[in-house]
């Protein structure tokens, strides 16, 4: 039988703790990707977003689009620099 070192139960350990920390990443995105598209439904940022009228994305759709991976396309669009900051939504 084989006498495990320390270093090798350090080893061990720490890949271990690298595996639980990946883990629990993916379940915090997992959560949080649900808890924003959950908010996204209402609509309200959008409804009383003074710019979602002229815009060509609303509120809700922005975050959508960055949720599905189109981060770019909306910086591009320059809708975030619109922005008034006036807090409504």
């Amino acid at each position: 039988m084989e006498k495990i070192t320390e270093i090798e139960k350090q080893d061990k350990s720490e890949k271990n703790i690298e595996k639980t920390e990946y883990y629990l990443e993916k379940v915090y995105e997992e959560d949080l990707r649900h808890m924003v598209k959950r908010c996204i439904s209402c609509g309200r940022c959008s409804g009383v977003c003074q710019l979602s009228k002229v815009q060509k994305y609303t509120p809700s759709r922005i975050i959508e689009m960055i949720l599905e991976g189109f981060e770019d396309k909306v910086i591009e669009s320059g809708v975030l620099w619109d922005c008034l900051t006036c807090n409504t939504c």
